[in-house]
């Protein structure tokens, strides 16, 4: 369980902040954000993504409010679930509360299983089915892994992924 609250009190603060869940067996994983913008000319980006394998379970909650001193803040929220079993299950609820004049704001979440003609595409071309569901979860990890601070966080992030997905 993670609960992450930001409360941007100086004009010009900026936030981003970055989830990657990877769940297996019968997990569960609950990430709550809130990024609450207070002062003009904020920027927020909140992204997360979950690749989940047999009865694993995420529920992601984030919300951002706008207050009415947040004029001309940015803020974008991203929450996105790739399901590898259909036992699986995933709640996403992002939310805006707009309370200020001039301000760019948006969210987007998606919930969606492997592409069975894309693991068919992929096979072939010579892939085994793990090989092409491998190239599938990295593919759809592929922004977290440009957001990361390092570029050896990829290398870094390889074996736990084949070992978890």
């Amino acid at each position: 369980m993670v609960r992450q609250d930001m409360n941007m009190l100086e004009p010009g603060a900026s936030w981003k902040e970055t989830h990657l869940i990877l769940g297996s067996g019968k997990e569960h994983f609950d990430l709550d954000t809130q990024v609450r913008h207070l002062s003009p000319q904020t920027y927020s980006d909140v992204q997360a993504k979950a690749v989940l394998n047999d009865k694993a379970r995420a529920v992601i909650t984030g919300n951002v409010i706008m207050e009415k001193g947040a004029r001309q803040g940015t803020a974008d929220l991203q929450t996105h679930v790739l399901m590898l079993s259909p036992k699986s299950r995933a709640d996403t609820v992002p939310g805006l509360e707009i309370l200020a004049p001039d301000v760019k704001a948006a969210h987007a979440a998606s919930v969606s299983q492997v592409d069975e003609e894309q693991l068919l595409y992929l096979e072939s071309r010579g892939l085994s089915p793990d090989e092409a569901r491998h190239i599938l979860v990295k593919g759809f990890l592929a922004s977290l892994f440009d957001r990361a601070p390092f570029s050896f966080m990829d290398d870094m992030l390889e074996p736990v992924i084949e070992e978890r997905v």
